[in-house]
C-alpha cells in the first residue's frame, strides 16, 4: 500500500464526477481491511449520514460502491470530512492499521467463530462497565473470591478488552497480594465466552468462562452467570461456577477496597454458584 502524494485532499470537498470515484474506490478499499470492515459497512455509512441531518437508504449506499448510481452532493460532503477528520485518507494511515498487531487475538476469534457486525454492535453497547465478580477460591479452600471485572470497548478494532483483578489480603504467615488476569469477551449464539490469562510475567494456560445466563436491564447487562475452567498451581485444573454483577462506577474505589477471599457471601449469591453431578456430568 503506497502513498499517493498526488491526491490534493482538500481539493476532495468538492463533490465531483472524479472525487466520487475516488471516495468509492476509498471505501472499497477499506472495505478490504477485516479490522475496519464492520466501520464501513453500509449501515455505519446510512446512520453516520443520518446523524448529521442528510436521509439516505441501505440501497443508495450499495448503488454508489458498485458503482451504478452517483451519491447526493450533501451525502458524500458528510463521508468524505469524516473520512479525512479521522484520517482514512491518507494511505499511511490504513497502513498503520494493516500493520498493526493490536487486539489480533480478538479478531482472531470474531473470525473464528463467525461472530457477524451486527453481534459485535449489540455487545460493545450491552456489556462494558465495571462488575464484582464471585466465584469459588482454589487458594483457600472452602472460601470464596470477592473479585473485580473491567469491561472495555476498544473503538479502534471493536474488540471487547477484560481485565479481572482478585485479591488476597493475607493471614498469618501469608503475604498479601494481587493477581490479574487479562483478555477478550465474545458472544456466539446465547452464550458469552471470556478468554483470559494471568498477567504480571506470569502468564501461563489461559481461563476459559462461558457465561450462560444473563440478565439486562435498561439496555445494559446487568448479571451474568456461568463457568469458568483454568488452571492453579502446577498440576491442578479447575472448573467453578461464576456470579458477575454490575456496580457503578462510582463505587469503584469501595469494590476495590473490597476485594478479597472470604469465608461467607451473600445467600443469593450462594445461589447462583450451585452445580450439580449427573452421570459423571457437571451441571451448572
Amino acid at each position: 500500500m503506497s502513498d499517493a502524494p498526488e491526491v490534493d485532499l482538500d481539493a476532495l470537498l468538492e463533490s465531483t464526477k472524479e472525487n466520487q470515484e475516488w471516495l468509492r474506490k476509498r471505501i472499497k478499499k477499506i472495505r478490504e481491511i477485516d479490522r475496519l470492515r464492520g466501520a464501513f459497512a453500509t449501515k455505519r455509512l446510512v446512520k453516520l449520514i443520518a446523524d448529521h441531518g442528510v436521509e439516505t437508504t441501505d440501497d443508495r449506499i450499495d448503488n454508489f460502491v458498485s458503482m451504478r448510481a452517483g451519491l447526493a452532493p450533501e451525502a458524500y460532503g458528510i463521508l468524505i470530512r469524516h473520512m479525512l477528520r479521522e484520517g482514512w485518507c491518507s494511505d499511511s494511515r490504513l497502513r498503520e492499521v494493516t500493520e498493526s498487531r493490536s487486539d489480533a487475538l480478538f479478531l482472531e476469534i470474531r473470525r473464528f467463530l463467525d461472530v457477524g457486525f451486527h453481534t459485535i454492535d449489540r455487545l460493545k453497547t450491552e456489556i462494558p462497565g465495571l462488575f464484582r465478580v464471585w466465584r469459588a477460591s482454589m487458594h483457600v479452600p472452602g472460601a470464596y473470591i470477592r473479585g473485580m471485572l473491567e469491561i472495555e470497548h476498544r473503538p479502534d478494532t471493536d474488540a471487547l478488552w477484560t481485565v479481572e483483578t482478585q485479591a488476597f489480603r493475607g493471614e498469618e504467615e501469608a503475604a498479601p497480594h494481587d493477581e490479574i488476569f487479562e483478555g477478550y469477551i465474545m458472544k456466539k449464539s446465547h452464550y458469552y465466552v471470556m478468554f483470559s490469562r494471568q498477567q504480571q510475567g506470569h502468564a501461563g494456560p489461559p481461563r476459559v468462562t462461558v457465561i450462560h445466563n444473563v440478565l439486562r436491564h435498561s439496555g445494559l447487562i446487568q448479571a451474568m452467570e456461568g463457568v469458568m475452567t483454568g488452571t492453579y498451581g502446577a498440576n491442578s485444573l479447575f472448573s467453578t461456577p461464576i456470579y458477575i454483577e454490575r456496580v457503578l462506577e462510582e463505587e469503584r474505589a469501595a469494590l476495590r477496597d473490597s476485594l478479597d477471599i472470604v469465608a461467607t457471601i451473600p445467600s443469593s449469591v450462594r445461589a447462583k454458584l450451585r452445580f450439580r453431578v449427573e452421570n459423571d456430568v457437571i451441571r451448572y
